[in-house]
Formats: structure tokens, sequence, C-alpha cells
């Protein structure tokens, strides 16, 4: 990639935070792997600024009766609370509600690795 155009080397090069989905992938893209795709050295660079999240969700650290950030908050004592949120999802995202549709939301990979 030196001395070619690479977007994504200027996209490492200029962001103020990278991340990736793990932390041992943030490893293995700084190491010399295959799995840095030539830019190694580049992601070395910015290594301070590189960090690794992990999909999901910690259910130690947050629970839906005392998230701040959905409308209605609930627990297993009062499930019905939890239809506001998903009309509330539904109206945010211009999505029809049913309350018997099922709305779901997946974190995934988009492809094979």
């Amino acid at each position: 990639f030196y001395g070619n155009i690479n977007f994504l080397k200027g996209g490492i090069l200029f962001a103020d935070v990278i991340n990736t989905v793990s932390e041992q992938y943030a490893e293995e893209i700084t190491s010399g792997s295959e799995y840095g795709f030539g830019l190694e050295d580049v992601l070395n660079r910015r290594k301070k600024d590189l960090y690794g999240i992990l999909n999901g969700v910690d259910y130690s650290i947050w629970s839906p009766d005392e998230d701040e950030y959905i409308p209605v908050k609930y627990d297993t004592r009062s499930l019905l609370q939890k239809l506001e949120n998903k009309k509330a999802l539904c109206e945010k995202t211009n999505l029809k509600f049913d309350p018997e549709v099922p709305v779901i939301g997946m974190i995934s990979r988009l492809v094979d690795q």
C-alpha cells in the first residue's frame, strides 16, 4: 500500500480513534500476521488509539431496569414495559409498529472470516 492510494490507510492515519471487534483482533492486526493485510505498520503507529470492543452486552454492568437511554425501564416483573420501548424504537426508525410482529436486532459478522 506504500506509494499507492489506500483510503483505509488514510482513514487509519487521520481517525481520532480506531476500533475493532476484540482486543485479541487488535493484537492480531498489529502483529504482522495476515490479518493486517499490509497495514500493520500504519496500525502500529496508531496503536495507542486502537481499541478492541467485544460484540454483545455485558449483563454484569447493563440492565434495562437502570438504563438511562431507553424510554421506559423494565425488569422481569414488568415485561409489558418492554413493549413501550419497542413502540418508541419503531417510531424513531420509521418502522410500522405492530405488537404481534417481532423487531429483531443482531450483532454479528456480515461475512465469514
